[in-house]
């Protein structure tokens, strides 16, 4: 083998290897960006006792059942963390067709009572751990119409809105 074939065999091999090993790097930087970040999928549905809680509701409180009162739970939103990093959840709702936001209720840990609800932004960040999933439900108040929901949302930590 002369030194010009020797030379262009070296090019040749030289150029297969630089660009396997670009490859290799470039699909390790997309693979470590990818896993350190939040997704999250967010699905909603009516409740199974739909009709009946609104029944309910409008009947009043019934001490004897403990049914009834001035909400009905009338809608779901699950949450689903897809990523590998913990979500920190802030806000989870529903926009109707007309744009307004209805915001789930969660039990008030500061209470004994599991009756006391209240939003997630007056208690601590709910946390969503990776692979993950949490449901949180939104009410029908009595003095409110009745309203259907559009799409559900998140808000995490920092900011970013998941539909």
């Amino acid at each position: 083998m002369d030194k010009s074939s020797m030379i262009y065999f070296l090019a040749i091999y030289g150029a297969i290897v630089g660009t396997i090993a670009l490859i290799l790097n470039f699909l390790r930087y997309r693979q470590a960006v990818h896993t350190n970040s939040v997704k999250l999928k967010v699905n909603y549905k009516k409740v199974k006792n739909f009709k009946e809680n609104i029944i309910s509701m409008q009947k009043g409180y019934d001490p004897l059942t403990g049914t009834g009162g001035s909400l009905a739970k009338i809608y779901e939103v699950e949450i689903q963390n897809l990523g590998s990093v913990v979500a920190y959840i802030e806000e989870v709702g529903i926009v109707c067709d007309n744009g307004e936001k209805h915001i789930a209720l969660v039990r008030d840990p500061s209470f004994s009572s599991s009756h006391v609800l209240t939003t997630i932004l007056n208690i601590k960040v709910d946390e969503l751990k990776p692979k993950s999933a949490q449901t949180f439900y939104l009410y029908l108040n009595k003095s409110e119409e009745l309203f259907e929901a559009k799409y559900a949302y998140v808000v995490d930590q920092t900011g970013k809105e998941w539909k």
